[in-house]
């Protein structure tokens, strides 16, 4: 029966600007008060279009605000996403400084024992004359 409504009501209303989807909705909506061709016709020939408008507007306006909202999500998830990286790169790079300095430490460290063992050597070799 739901076929047959929505049948009916496209023949009827597609070609005023009405979406096919509502269309569907107002067809499911319906279909559970008729059980037969003769009650789908009586129930589409009552419809005013003013009826069919609101219906559209109410629907519409469901439809979008899911859009909005999903679309907000995903929104907000890709900026999570995206400060979460950042967050990352600042980390790594913050590391990055980190391990810098710990090398240069390292070879300031073995430069100062080079130097100390060369020291050395020399001392060794004056005192040996």
């Amino acid at each position: 029966m739901k076929q047959k409504l929505l049948e009916l009501l496209t023949a009827k209303y597609l070609g005023k600007g009405t979406h096919k989807d509502t269309l569907a909705r107002l067809a499911a909506a319906y279909s559970l008060q008729c059980t037969t061709e003769e009650e789908a016709q009586a129930l589409v020939n009552k419809l005013t279009d003013e009826q069919v408008t609101d219906f559209e507007k109410e629907y519409r306006s469901e439809v979008d605000s899911k859009l909005f909202d999903s679309i907000i999500k995903v929104n907000l998830q890709q900026n999570k996403t995206e400060r979460s990286e950042q967050l990352i790169d600042s980390i790594k790079k913050e590391s990055d400084k980190e391990t810098n300095g710990i090398q240069f430490g390292t070879y300031l460290t073995c430069f100062g024992v080079l130097c100390f063992i060369l020291a050395l050597i020399w001392l060794w070799f004056y005192l040996k004359k």
